[in-house]
């Protein structure tokens, strides 16, 4: 190629108009030098990425585009260090475990989250939760690796049940909460001591008998209430009024579970009731229970003809007549036995039809005559009197009030024959009560022979009533002695209009 006049020619040494020079080997601006002065040329440059990336500046070697003379440094394995490690152009791809599940913390605080690469290594993350107080919940509430350990209350003392069940023992986490180790004891029937016995909260509840009827005390001082328990005993809560003095009313005054104990029935039955006794002169007839006998019980007294009869005075004193002819096996002894009170009509009634007195006879002659204190004579006491031709006799007042009579046997009455008085009280319903008033009172049977003077209304008889027997010359008595049994009376002589019959009631 040509160029101008005088120009250094390229291309074949033809001359030609010069241009800005580039990096192709050629003078591009026909100055003689090739390739100087590019544009670019010299500027920095770099080569490689990540960290194998290296400086430098461009240059030219004769062709576009300009080299840079930097070398690039060697890759190697990519690693988390928040370079391209690999030179790939992006960081910290295809580390080992990047990405892999992750997590932090332990117990409550456990929580998940995946590796990334953070700083010079993987890490996870996740943020551990907070910490919190250690409760009873198979967790690490507190997040120091242990479960349930120092939890408020464990190996405190406590109890389990209530009443007589409780246990003591100590507190234990089982996991889910604190619990105690002891175990209840069984349950009991309920019983009055102070004591929850069955375990159900209450004390002394639902005992057996509370709540029934009761009473204490006895006799008139009974009262009623109702069982209760008072923590030691189930006992009654009715207070017994306070006895007083016994009396003779068929009531236990003195509340000691006795009613007219104690004799206390002598002075009533001395003042309140009466003995009769009744003769009769030249009987044949069967006698039947009547209520008078001659004109006793209008009189207390009747001493004419052949029928006569007395009454024990009310103070005590005996009451007496004289027989009128001899005394012998056609004559019938009787008796009776009354009691009156206007004011306690229930406890002379009461008395006059649970007690007797009886009167039995035997003559010398028969045999079999009951020893003095036998419980029976002949067919009495089981009986109210005997057959009328019964060897050994008896009659009774029969519990009713009436007289009922007995005759006499063996010819004429003597020092060879026997009487027998006895005072009996019988109650199914209260023997005890009968017991007693029969033991109160003595009833005494007397005979006389001759030259004794007047003796109805004596307050003696010879040495009773201060002794309960006695024979004294022709002046003899005998007593019933509170027993129940049959005493003797051994006649004087043979009977005579001389001779007196005397009867007296009195307290013992």
């Amino acid at each position: 190629r040509g160029g101008p006049a005088g120009g250094v020619g390229v291309g074949g040494g033809v001359e030609g108009a010069a241009s800005p020079e580039v990096c192709n080997g050629v003078d591009d601006d026909c100055d003689g030098e090739i390739d100087e002065g590019v544009v670019g040329d010299g500027d920095p440059c770099e080569a490689g990425r990540g960290r194998c990336l290296r400086e430098g500046v461009l240059f030219c070697s004769g062709e576009e585009p300009l080299a840079c003379d930097a070398v690039a440094g060697d890759p190697r394995v990519e690693r988390c260090d928040g370079v391209d490690d690999d030179c790939d152009g992006t960081v910290d791809e295809r580390v080992s475990g990047l990405g892999a599940g992750c997590a932090v913390g332990v117990g409550a605080c456990l929580r998940e989250g995946v590796q990334v690469c953070r700083g010079d290594g993987l890490v996870c993350d996740a943020t551990p939760g907070d910490e919190a107080a250690e409760i009873c919940n198979s967790e690490d509430d507190d997040c120091d690796g242990t479960s349930d350990e120092g939890v408020p209350g464990v190996g405190a003392p406590c109890v389990v049940g209530v009443g007589a069940c409780a246990r003591g023992g100590e507190r234990f986490c089982d996991g889910q909460a604190v619990v105690c180790d002891a175990i209840a004891g069984e349950a009991g029937d309920e019983i009055c001591n102070g004591e929850d016995d069955d375990c159900d909260g209450e004390i002394d509840d639902g005992v057996a008998g509370v709540g029934e009827a009761c009473f204490v005390g006895e006799g008139d001082c009974r009262s009623e209430g109702i069982r209760i328990c008072d923590g030691q005993a189930v006992r009654c809560d009715a207070e017994a009024p306070v006895g007083v003095e016994e009396v003779c009313d068929g009531l236990d005054n003195d509340c000691d579970g006795r009613v007219d104990e104690g004799r206390v029935c002598g002075p009533y039955v001395e003042g309140k009731c009466r003995v009769w006794l009744g003769w009769e002169d030249r009987s044949e007839e069967a006698y039947e229970p009547t209520v008078d006998w001659g004109h006793c019980m209008g009189d207390a007294r009747d001493v004419e003809g052949d029928v006569r009869c007395v009454a024990s005075a009310p103070d005590g004193r005996f009451g007496a007549f004289r027989v009128e002819g001899d005394v012998d096996e056609n004559d019938a002894f009787a008796v009776a036995f009354t009691c009156d009170d206007e004011d306690d009509p229930a406890t002379a009634t009461w008395v006059a039809e649970h007690c007797a007195v009886f009167l039995g006879f035997a003559h010398s002659g028969v045999g079999g005559i009951p020893n003095s204190g036998s419980a029976a004579w002949g067919a009495c006491p089981a009986d109210i009197a005997s057959p009328d031709d019964a060897p050994v006799r008896c009659t009774s007042s029969g519990f009713d009030g009436r007289f009922r009579g007995m005759r006499t046997l063996g010819g004429n009455v003597s020092f060879r024959d026997f009487f027998s008085v006895a005072f009996v009280c019988r109650d199914a319903g209260d023997a005890e009560r009968a017991a007693a008033v029969s033991a109160s009172v003595n009833v005494f049977l007397g005979n006389a022979h001759s030259n004794q003077g007047d003796l109805h209304g004596a307050a003696a008889w010879g040495p009773c009533p201060a002794a309960p027997e006695a024979a004294v010359g022709n002046l003899r008595c005998q007593s019933t002695r509170g027993d129940g049994r049959f005493r003797h009376l051994r006649v004087t002589r043979n009977f005579d209009n001389r001779d007196w019959w005397g009867v007296a009631l009195r307290r013992r």
